[in-house]
């Protein structure tokens, strides 16, 4: 009985170890997702900002 337990034991610390790690990958790979989204959002954004400055009538 008490081999049974200490194998369930280990199974679980094992499964919540994997956990962990799939957890922490996900967390980093969305951190490079916004990351790279923030970065495509200002570019987007300065690239409107020239477009506008180049479409200004050359009075202004």
């Amino acid at each position: 009985m008490g081999q049974q337990q200490l194998l369930l034991i280990v199974l679980g610390v094992i499964i919540v170890g994997i956990a962990i790690v799939v957890g922490i990958n996900l967390f980093t790979a969305n951190a490079i997702e916004s990351n790279r989204n923030g970065v495509i959002s200002d570019l987007s954004n300065l690239g409107a900002m020239a477009q506008q400055y180049y479409k200004r009538p050359t009075t202004l």
